[in-house]
């Protein structure tokens, strides 16, 4: 799984694989390694909040 933050070059802190599971599964979802989350699910959006970004 790839996640790349908005403006990863700004020195954002590190998050853990658990970080993210976590993060997903409290927005009611889990990780489909077959395809991407829409950018502007809930999924997505929980994990964007772990850097404190919103969706564009």
């Amino acid at each position: 799984m790839l996640v790349w933050p908005q403006a990863a070059e700004d020195d954002l802190e590190l998050r853990t694989y658990e970080q993210v599971l976590d993060a997903v599964e409290q927005a009611g979802g889990e990780i489909d390694w077959d395809k991407p989350f829409p950018a502007r699910s809930t999924h997505a959006t929980a994990i964007r909040a772990l850097w404190g970004q919103r969706a564009v």
